[in-house]
This record gives C-alpha cells, structure tokens and sequence, in this order.
C-alpha cells in the first residue's frame, strides 16, 4: 500500500470511506429537513424555526462524530489484541503458524505445494501482516477514530446547512416548500455521487434516496399538522 493511499484510508477518503461520508451528509439534509418540515407543518415560523435548525445541526453533528468516534475506537483495539495475539503466537510456535497460513491457502483453492510456498514468501516478507490479511482481513493500518468522527461530524453538518440555509433565506410562508423540494434536489446530487465513487447505477442510488427523504420529510410535515395546536 501507497504513502498516499494509507493517508486517504486513515482519513476516511477511499472509496468506502467517500461513500459513509455522503450518507452522513444525507442524514444530515433528511434529519434537519425533517425538523424543519414538521415544525412548518405545525404552523411554526420566523426565529423559532431557524433555531430549531441550527440546534439539529449543531447536535447531529455532536453526537454522530461521537458515535463514529466511539465505533472507530471499539474497532481499533479489537484490531490491535488480534494483532498482539498473533504477534504472540508468531514468536512462540512459527512453524505452526506458518503450516496454518499454508493450511488457509490450501483451503482457498491453492495446491498443497502452491499454499506452501505462498505462506513461506509472505512469510519471510511480513509475517505478521500476512497473517492478519489471512485469517481477520486486516490489510492495511486501523483507522485514526479522531480523523474519522470529524470527518462525520463536518459531513452532517455539511447536509444539515442545506435547511438550514433555506430557513434563513426563504419567507415563512414558503420555507416548508423549499425545503422540501431542495433536500429532494440534493439528494439526487449526493446520490450521483455516490453512483459514481461506487461506479453503479444513479437512477437506482437517486430513486431509493429521494423515496426515503421524500417520505421522511413528508410525514414529518403530516406529523406537525396532527400535533398543531387549535
């Protein structure tokens, strides 16, 4: 693996790490959105509703970053005690493990005396990685949890100002409409986005975005109507 390829991976910039950063966006257009949609179906305008938004964003940002970061952390110490273990073992029975290295090539399709041979080169490459690639896939270093909750964190908030940004602008009357019709519109952009960082299809990516959004929001709006006041 590239210099610069593990800085991307340890950033959250790879293929996958692009791709969660695009939902987080999106949870943040749909969660605010929604506030913002059932605030407006609920008669509420003006300050009260630009605070409401700018509160969502504040507080998704918060505890999404700090759920990732929490995740990422969990994730990483579960890495390092396979890895210490494996290390471990490496250093107390290395015949052994080198006959299970070879035993895993073998069981993936490989001949006795092909396994044997491919388990002894990366062996004497890197053992330690060798191993972890083979038996946990850990191909590469543990993601920083810091770099990866920020990067949640600004991403939600990076969605969450799309509402917010129309509450601001938009007459009162007319800020449930906006919205609306905006998150829909952003999120056929993040979907054709997502297309093409996971090279498939946009029509399929755009229409399951914009069918959930579409009806999140929309219930949020019929949610307000209900529970309005007379």
């Amino acid at each position: 693996m590239t210099g610069r390829s593990t800085t991307m991976q340890r950033l959250g910039l790879d293929r996958d790490g692009a791709s969660a950063r695009v939902v987080d966006v999106n949870d943040g257009i749909i969660a605010t959105g929604g506030i913002v949609e059932g605030l407006a179906g609920a008669g509420v305008g003006g300050q009260a509703i630009v605070l409401a938004a700018a509160a969502a964003l504040l507080a998704g940002a918060l505890s999404l970053g700090g759920a990732k970061y929490a995740e990422a952390a969990a994730e990483r110490e579960v890495q390092f005690g396979l890895l210490e273990e494996e290390r471990r073992l490496l250093e107390l029975s290395p015949a052994a493990e080198l006959a299970e290295l070879a035993e895993i090539y073998r069981a993936r399709g490989l001949s006795p005396e092909t396994a044997a041979r491919v388990a002894e080169e990366l062996s004497a490459t890197d053992a330690l990685r060798a191993h972890a690639e083979a038996e946990y896939g850990i191909s590469g270093p543990t993601a920083d949890p810091w770099p990866v909750a920020v990067g949640a964190g600004l991403s939600f908030a990076l969605g969450a100002a799309v509402p917010l940004t129309l509450v601001l602008l938009t007459p009162t009357p007319w800020e449930g409409a906006m919205v609306y019709a905006s998150t829909l519109l952003a999120l056929c952009l993040t979907s054709w986005i997502v297309a093409r960082v996971g090279r498939t299809g946009f029509v399929r990516v755009a229409r399951r975005a914009v069918v959930v959004g579409g009806l999140a929001l929309g219930l949020s709006w019929l949610g307000g109507q209900l529970f309005a006041g007379p």
